[in-house]
């Protein structure tokens, strides 16, 4: 049996199909992780689901199960395109898998009961809520020593002590977190890795911008997406910064000013 259930009407909202048109029910889903449960007809033994996403251009899933007579279960697989999803969708903390127009099937074994539920905790946020500010007012200051760094959106090896870390509440609907950053200068080049533990969402299509300032310039601001890579990259990893994948940001910048072997700070911001 094919339980279909797709987030695509518009403004916000959802639509559970099962066996075809003949039963169906709409939640909305706001820009936050919200919580929805509602009461479903299913028959006992294996069951698939398939859950995606249209029309708003953002949204995560981060818990996709059904309760039985009360009880939750999780489901046994989750797979999108192919890769095992399936510990994102299970409600692991701020461990979370992008759905728009990107579905994820998912299998059951669904043992007998009176009353079924469905249970999930997903999001939809439009592109006024992206990119991320952080911080919201002001910049963070970091440290800028001698060096340089390979970018290529993931952390090199030995990067040494980060500036002190930041707890950054991001404007975008995303966790609260830690950020950590580290910056190096050539004399040529600003290089900045930025690891923000609080952006938990792959989204493959995000633009980001470093606003800095360079010395006797002011502030100016470098921007990076899927097909703009002249200053930097952007990643998705696991570190130990955290117990979930989150976003690394990585630039190299024209940086003409202070000279070498001086380590001094920076002010910066994500945006």
């Amino acid at each position: 049996m094919l339980i279909l259930l797709l987030l695509l009407v518009q403004p916000i909202s959802a639509i559970v199909v099962i066996n075809g048109p003949s039963w169906g029910t709409r939640q909305e889903f706001g820009h936050g992780l919200t919580k929805k449960e509602w009461k479903i007809g299913l028959k006992p033994g294996n069951q698939e689901f398939l859950i995606t996403q249209k029309n708003i251009p953002h949204s995560s899933l981060d818990l996709f199960a059904i309760t039985v007579d009360g009880k939750i279960i999780r489901p046994k697989t989750a797979k999108q395109k192919g890769v095992d999803v399936t510990y994102r969708v299970r409600g692991a903390e701020k461990i979370v898998t992008d759905i728009h127009e990107n579905p994820v099937v998912l299998t059951f074994d669904v043992p007998q009961a009176k009353v079924y539920k469905l249970q999930i905790i997903a999001n939809e946020y439009d592109d006024k809520s992206l990119p991320l500010r952080s911080p919201k007012i002001g910049y963070s200051i970091a440290k800028v020593n001698d060096g340089t760094m390979e970018i290529d959106g993931k952390l090199d090896k030995g990067l040494g002590t980060y500036s002190n870390p930041i707890w950054w509440v991001l404007a975008n609907g995303r966790p609260q977190g830690y950020t950590y950053s580290w910056f190096r200068t050539d004399g040529k080049y600003l290089y900045a890795a930025i690891e923000v533990t609080g952006d938990n969402t792959n989204v493959a299509n995000e633009r980001i911008s470093l606003i800095v300032k360079i010395p006797e310039v002011g502030f100016e601001k470098f921007t990076i997406d899927p097909k703009n890579k002249e200053y930097g990259r952007a990643g998705f990893q696991f570190t130990d910064k955290a117990t979930w994948d989150h976003k690394v940001f990585e630039f190299k910048i024209p940086y003409p000013g202070k000279p070498r072997t001086i380590t001094y700070t920076i002010e910066y911001q994500l945006n």
